[in-house]
């Protein structure tokens, strides 16, 4: 969450904060638990598995490793590199990223 301005009537309410409270409101009807389900904590492991899967995957530079981390879809979307980023839209121009950045990873 980003840092609320100094003054309160600049504060994003289109993003639910309160003035009066400096907390983000939640929107009506809105039911946030106040503990995690079990359900929510297999899914934060299986996100940080897939996380860990990125990386190594990158670090080895194993292409059939990173295949597995993508959905393979059209909508996939990848940021990088990171000195002069660009959009790369769908699995075949991230894999086309990947084999012409890779090269020039410092080994």
């Amino acid at each position: 969450m980003s840092a609320l301005p100094a003054k309160a009537d600049s504060w994003p309410t289109h993003l639910g904060y309160s003035a009066a409270t400096s907390k983000r409101a939640e929107p009506a009807g809105v039911i946030v638990p106040k503990s995690s389900s079990h359900k929510a904590s297999i899914e934060v492991k299986n996100i940080k598995a897939a996380n860990d899967a990125y990386h190594r995957a990158l670090s080895a530079r194993d292409m059939h490793a990173m295949e597995k981390v993508w959905t393979g879809a059209a909508d996939n979307m990848l940021i990088a590199p990171p000195a002069n980023p660009r959009v790369h839209v769908g699995w075949v121009a991230i894999k086309r990223n990947w084999e012409a950045y890779w090269p020039v990873f410092v080994k």
